[in-house]
């Protein structure tokens, strides 16, 4: 943990946790998400919480951590079953998004500020799954095209976000781990 601000993307629950732990490592987890949440996203937090969960079956930790793969010979990341998954990214990111706009201006501004976040996240969670969508089906050249185009274009909401997003990384790791091929050199999509 290196206290960077800028994983607060979509929100700060995995740092508050970590936080809270650190002084009470029994503390009831389910208390502390409806701590978080709650001061969050208001009183309609459950919801949030629900779409999240759905992400959370979409974008598998394993297979993002290039662990999953069906075949080690087409790639670290070849697994169509995957595809399949995030297929579904798009479609609960569209049905989420009134709750979204209906909520992008609350009573605390750190709740406005967390609902602006979140509508950011929606447009993100679609982008990056049509690249893994891509990488999964072992068409790597044409995700990383894809990333690229999606990289800048959602570089324009950097200055809106640095606080909590940190549009480099997402371009190193994704550069780095996820669309690097063996010998290939590194394109981080940045002048040196």
């Amino acid at each position: 943990e290196d206290g960077s601000r800028s994983y607060f993307f979509p929100n700060g629950f995995a740092f508050y946790t970590y936080g809270l732990a650190l002084f009470d490592s029994e503390i009831d987890f389910e208390q502390l998400k409806e701590d978080y949440f709650s001061h969050a996203y208001g009183e309609d937090w459950k919801e949030v919480v629900a779409f999240f969960e759905k992400m959370g079956q979409c974008f598998d930790h394993k297979y993002l951590a290039g662990e999953l793969s069906a075949d080690k010979k087409v790639g670290q990341y070849y697994n169509p079953a995957m595809a399949e998954k995030l297929r579904a990214v798009k479609g609960i990111a569209e049905e989420f998004t009134p709750f979204v706009q209906a909520h992008k201006n609350m009573p605390f501004r750190s709740q406005t500020v967390s609902y602006r976040i979140l509508n950011r996240y929606l447009e993100y969670v679609c982008g990056i799954s049509e690249v893994l969508i891509l990488k999964s089906l072992g068409a790597g050249k044409e995700a990383k095209e894809l990333f690229t185009k999606f990289l800048a274009d959602f570089g324009k909401y950097e200055l809106e976000m640095e606080r909590w997003y940190d549009l480099f990384n997402l371009g190193n790791a994704f550069y780095k781990r996820v669309l690097k091929n063996e010998g290939e050199r590194v394109d981080y999509g940045v002048d040196a």
